[in-house]
């Protein structure tokens, strides 16, 4: 009875002793787990940025506008390079024609029934009206559209600048004529591609 009463002692104490220890790991786990806490919260934070710089470009260089040297206005002359360009005609050509035919003045007309900057003449009038709804060849804007149309269509029907410069000049049946009896340029043809040249020049 004694003897069991000895193991019954020993194994309490065992159990005491195990359960202190227990809840002296526990403890300082605790105490651990709450010192790192407060660590964590007292220490900043820091946190890495990756900047990218980026060169700044310069802006791109704009050619500057072609115009010329001649007495029209800047407004006309970009309106007689949109024409030109639609029409596939060289602005200087273009520029070259006005001033051959008329010398820059919207006014002019001829003897033989010629009228404005490109000197379209009253047998073109009618279908001109028809195709491009021109209604009023002295105002200089539905002058040179009317105009660059024609020598347009010269430029497309021609591969060669003094056929479509004399066709523009006096018409098909003249160019032909001229043509087939060997006078490949005219005094007009000739005048108006030394004028585009001598403007090509100016541009450098």
């Amino acid at each position: 009875m004694d003897a069991l009463k000895r193991k019954m002692e020993i194994a309490a104490v065992a159990f005491f002793c195990t359960v202190t220890a227990l809840i002296a790991v526990c403890s300082c786990a605790t105490t651990a787990a709450a010192n790192l806490a407060r660590q964590t919260a007292a220490e900043p934070v820091t946190e890495y940025v990756t900047l990218t710089y980026t060169e700044a470009q310069p802006e791109d260089e704009q050619e500057p506008e072609l115009l010329y040297d001649v007495p029209m206005s800047d407004e006309l002359q970009r309106y007689v390079r949109e024409q030109a360009e639609r029409q596939g005609v060289p602005f200087e050509i273009a520029i070259a024609v006005i001033e051959r035919e008329s010398s820059y003045q919207p006014d002019a007309v001829s003897d033989t029934g010629d009228f404005g900057l490109m000197q379209i003449n009253v047998c073109n009038h009618r279908w001109l009206y028809e195709e491009l709804g021109i209604t009023d060849v002295m105002d200089p804007e539905q002058n040179i559209e009317a105009g660059l149309y024609i020598l347009g269509r010269a430029f497309q029907k021609y591969d060669d600048p003094d056929k479509a410069l004399m066709a523009y000049n006096m018409g098909d049946s003249g160019m032909k004529a001229a043509w087939s009896k060997g006078q490949h340029s005219s005094k007009y043809s000739r005048a108006v591609i030394e004028t585009a040249q001598a403007l090509k020049r100016k541009e450098h």
